[in-house]
């Protein structure tokens, strides 16, 4: 677009790229524009040299309307000097809740009240604190003042060896801008804070209900809603990276309690490490082209191999679709999917498969696997919202019956490579973890799946 104005003048422009807000001080003369000047918006500014390396440069094609708003001297000083924590991962709050033996109740106080600007006022003996149980990553509080709630996320121990928060972060607020993603209010050294939402998670079996409410419907298309989004980040996939860190991890595990040190044993690293391999023969990987030369060696029909092509596409996922993760208010229409910090992008089949092993819960209960029609009827959920012209055409031309076998019969390969993923975390976070929870338990039924 090109932007007009009747004299020339100087506007400033408050856009967000990458989940960071950036201050533009642009000049206009008649039908023209030009950038001036470029401030990264936080406590200090970046060069404009740096973010010209970087590539962010303004452009005429990123201004909306909406974005450009004339101010007067006073507010744009205050732009400038002040650090803004929504939807910002950039911005980072320089403290650690639970530190120098500070009790973690007042500690979240006092980070979302330093961080979320309507809260400034509260007073710590009228917020209120609930522990939220559930997770297995990270400990979850539940703040509330007056009619307000937000959720204050503290990263488990020794997760930072496994997850790259500073991604995550500017994952969680560009989905945060999009709309998809709770409010992302702002991080701190060891956490974030996010809007709460008013609903409940999903347990594992009503993950495949269709009714009274169509749970698997609803989430076959929000899946597919996701997965169709385009973030700007290397289109990589994460799959074999982030099991390959969790073997290398599990590898280097040493407990002083001898109890666990034989369970560890009795998981055998040594034969699951040549099952990786073998598996990373078995599907996509940098082995085979990322599924190029399996796709080409496949002998089969061509709505096979459109199915076999379509499992393997690399978009990008959740990569950990448990029931936890899902969230539903009876009021919705929807579900909510949560919490993205191994969130990435990777092959389509992944996490049908990932989801559909977590129908059978943390004890693995195989009888709750998802049988062929209700994977079917997910397919078709999630196809109307991710590919809804290929599903028009495979439906018009009788042709999605094969096409969902075939689709199928990829999808449950890549069960294998779940339990992989999850066993190898099980047994790191079985070192490090304070959540009171079976991991070792976990990683032995994950360990179970893997020989189904």
């Amino acid at each position: 677009m090109v932007l007009t104005h009747s004299a020339a003048c100087d506007w400033w422009v408050k856009k967000t790229i990458l989940g960071t807000v950036y201050v533009y001080k642009i000049y206009i003369p008649a039908n023209q524009i030009r950038v001036l000047q470029l401030h990264h918006f936080r406590s200090s500014s970046r060069s404009t040299h740096d973010c010209k390396r970087r590539n962010q440069y303004l452009t005429v094609s990123s201004i909306h309307s909406e974005d450009i708003k004339d101010l007067n001297d006073l507010e744009k000083e205050k732009m400038l000097d002040e650090v803004i924590y929504l939807n910002n991962a950039h911005s980072c709050l320089d403290y650690v809740v639970g530190a120098n033996d500070v009790d973690e109740f007042d500690g979240a106080k006092f980070v979302v009240k330093q961080i979320c600007s309507d809260w400034k006022d509260a007073k710590n003996d009228d917020m209120l604190v609930k522990i939220i149980v559930g997770g297995i990553t990270n400990r979850l509080y539940r703040l509330i003042w007056k009619d307000k709630s937000v959720l204050v996320r503290l990263y488990g121990d020794h997760t930072d060896e496994f997850i790259d928060r500073n991604f995550e972060n500017m994952l969680f607020a560009l989905l945060s801008e999009r709309g998809f993603a709770p409010t992302y209010y702002g991080r701190f050294k060891n956490g974030r804070i996010e809007g709460w939402l008013d609903a409940k998670p999903l347990d594992p079996k009503m993950m495949g209900q269709t009714k009274p409410v169509n749970y698997l419907q609803m989430i076959g298309k929000e899946l597919g809603v996701m997965h169709v989004m385009d973030i700007p980040v290397e289109r990589v996939p994460v799959l074999w990276t982030k099991i390959e860190r969790f073997e290398k991890l599990a590898r280097e595990l040493k407990f002083k309690d001898p109890v666990k040190n034989a369970a560890l044993e009795k998981m055998d690293l040594a034969g699951l490490y040549q099952k990786l391999q073998w598996l990373k023969s078995a599907l996509p990987s940098n082995q085979n082209r990322n599924g190029k030369d399996l796709l080409d060696a496949l002998n089969t029909d061509a709505i096979s191999k459109q199915a076999e092509a379509f499992a393997s596409d690399v978009v990008f996922s959740h990569n950990d679709l448990l029931s936890g993760n899902i969230l539903h208010n009876p009021d919705w229409d929807r579900v909510r999917i949560i919490d993205y910090e191994y969130g990435g992008y990777n092959y389509r089949a992944f996490d049908f498969a990932n989801h559909f092993c977590e129908n059978c819960g943390f004890d693995l209960d195989l009888a709750q696997y998802p049988s062929i029609e209700k994977q079917f009827a997910f397919f078709k959920a999630y196809m109307s919202s991710a590919a809804p012209t290929m599903l028009t055409e495979l439906e018009a031309n009788r042709e999605s019956k094969a096409f969902f076998h075939a689709f199928y019969d990829v999808v449950n390969r890549y069960a294998l490579a779940s339990h992989m993923f999850w066993g190898y975390w099980a047994l790191v976070q079985a070192a490090h973890s304070k959540i009171d929870f079976d991991f070792f338990g976990n990683a032995a039924s994950c360990s179970k799946g893997k020989t189904m």
